[in-house]
């Protein structure tokens, strides 16, 4: 017969021993305060390294350049206005996605063609891909911004470890043409311009127009 109450929770058979279904409640508990600690100790030190970068104290950036952007070069296209879902496991650009996730949004980056194939751990000794003009390397990209993300472990190959990476869904804003590269490691980061598609021109200078003809005063109705 069990002594206790507490026995009843407690059946030992040799090296088995069934734990209380208060206990498993507690070390459930526990594993999701440690998994809250952890995310909030990245935040923490994503956030941090964010607010630690030196900005240029310079006045305000020309129309439609973009200082200082995130860069990543994947063997694939994305067009402005397409969605994709990528999967990341590559160390440089899970430091360059936490960090960027970690600041307010709206979260964007720059995506580049890599026209070798294959990733770019070792481009940043390849003067041939280097971000300059005569260099092998796409200078022209596309923006992104990312719409959702998702942390979870993922097996990079079959017989490979699992590594934590990150699920995103993100989409295509407009295209772009890095005009400097402004750091080459662990990742690239560039100031890029902003390059409108000529229907997008149209739009503009169409809307441009009817404002100005809808507007008071004989001079800006003259707009031919």
């Amino acid at each position: 017969l069990l002594s206790t109450p507490a026995a009843a929770y407690r059946l030992q058979s040799g090296r088995h021993v069934v734990s209380s279904p208060r206990a498993t409640r507690s070390r459930a508990v526990t594993a999701s305060a440690d998994a809250d600690a952890i995310a909030a100790l990245k935040r923490s030190f994503y956030g941090a390294a964010v607010k630690e970068e030196v900005r240029e104290e310079a006045d305000d950036p020309p129309v439609g350049l973009l200082r200082d952007m995130p860069l990543c070069r994947w063997p694939w296209e994305v067009l402005p206005h397409h969605q994709r879902v990528i999967v990341v496991h590559e160390p440089q650009y899970i430091l360059m996605f936490e960090k960027l996730l970690a600041t307010p949004g709206p979260h964007e980056y720059v995506h580049l063609l890599l026209h070798r194939g294959d990733d770019d751990e070792d481009l940043n000794s390849d003067p041939d891909y280097a971000l300059r003009p005569g260099s092998k390397a796409a200078l022209a990209g596309t923006l992104m911004r990312i719409v959702a993300s998702l942390r979870e472990e993922m097996q990079t190959s079959t017989d490979g470890p699992k590594v934590e990476g990150l699920v995103m869904v993100v989409q295509g804003l407009a295209r772009v043409h890095v005009t400097k590269q402004t750091q080459g490691s662990p990742y690239s980061r560039a100031d890029v311009m902003l390059a409108p598609d000529a229907e997008v021109v149209r739009a503009s200078a169409r809307l441009s127009r009817k404002w100005l003809r809808s507007s008071d005063g004989p001079g800006l109705r003259r707009t031919d």
